[in-house]
């Protein structure tokens, strides 16, 4: 069964990695993907809250707006540039499943509050 692969902050439960996997891949993560230290600790989890596009350097809550802004490599949100697409995380995690691309080859993500969380050079 797929869910989620999650790194957790042991005593915030704080998500601070999220990828799509199964129980079977927690040895492979654990060993290959990401360093885990004391405080953390790797999990399977069947649902989540938050979400995780690719290139994303960090989980975000799933309804948390983002903006996308093609051939930029800046990581300050411009404010004179219109994004080249808003929306909700989870809507742009989906789009990236069905092989849909909103910003093609150079992009930068921000929040609405301007907090740098994905490009296409991570």
């Amino acid at each position: 069964m797929f869910g989620f692969v999650q790194l957790i902050n042991k005593n915030t439960k704080e998500v601070l990695q999220q990828r799509i996997g199964s129980n079977e891949h927690l040895e492979y993560y654990s060993e290959k993907v990401w360093v885990v230290n004391d405080s953390q600790e790797i999990v399977f989890v069947n649902e989540t809250s938050v979400a995780q596009p690719f290139k994303f350097m960090r989980p975000v809550p799933k309804d948390e707006v983002i903006q996308v802004f093609a051939d930029l490599l800046e990581a300050e949100m411009p404010k004179d540039k219109e994004a080249t697409w808003i929306g909700k995380a989870s809507d742009l995690e989906a789009m990236e499943f069905s092989g849909h691309d909103v910003a093609g080859d150079t992009w930068n993500a921000f929040t609405q509050k301007g907090e740098w969380v994905g490009t296409s050079e991570y």
